[in-house]
């Protein structure tokens, strides 16, 4: 997978991104600061399972592009299933137990039930996934990960520019961007990582 440009850093960036996105809001989740959670609730507007979620695949994309990053497909493959599950969830309606497999909240955000992912982050982890795996399989970069990227990046900077004009026009058009704004930024960097790394294996630079 070494090419003439060599983009890596911009993936494992990406990755660590999604990694500590994750790992810093599953520890708000943990510590449970009461006054914090009352005066900034927008900072566990990202559910458990969705920080997990981001960990691990921050972790597979990273791995992609480390010399024995042979453990990427597993990582992949588990939250791609995690999150089919979710978004099956929400499509028939059903509990089948998994928003609170990990970690029951100790506080409420949003419309759903407590801890549940919602659709549009479901789809999106799932995109992002396929494409890393997909990456993983032909062992370089390829246009259906690069089709998938581009959705994922679609709904994210949506989402975030809906956030910073502070507007629901975005959900119009679009009602797979209801996220929050910390899922948008992890989804960002993750499509970006997948679109601009190693160019070169698609004839771009």
């Amino acid at each position: 997978m070494r090419t003439e440009t060599n983009w890596e850093p911009l993936g494992l960036c990406a990755g660590l991104a999604s990694l500590l996105i994750g790992i810093a809001v599953m520890l708000l989740w943990v510590l449970q600061p009461q006054g914090l959670a009352a005066s900034a609730p927008v900072l566990f507007a990202m559910q458990f399972n969705t920080a997990l979620c981001f960990a691990l695949t921050g972790a597979a994309l990273m791995a992609l592009y480390l010399p024995r990053g042979n453990w990427s497909g597993p990582l992949s493959a588990a939250v791609f299933g995690f999150s089919a599950l979710a978004l099956v969830q929400n499509l028939l309606q059903r509990d089948f137990g998994i928003d609170r497999l990990f970690l029951t909240p100790f506080i409420h955000s949003g419309s759903g039930p407590p801890g549940r992912m919602v659709v549009g982050t479901a789809l999106s982890f799932m995109l992002v996934n396929a494409a890393i795996l997909i990456t993983a399989r032909l062992a370089r970069n390829a246009l259906p990960q690069l089709v998938l990227a581009s959705l994922v990046f679609v709904i994210a900077a949506s989402a975030l520019i809906g956030h910073i004009v502070n507007t629901t026009a975005s959900y119009e058009w679009l009602p797979l961007s209801r996220m929050s704004p910390q899922t948008a930024a992890g989804f960002l960097a993750l499509s970006a990582g997948l679109l601009f790394s190693r160019p070169d294996d698609l004839g771009y630079r």
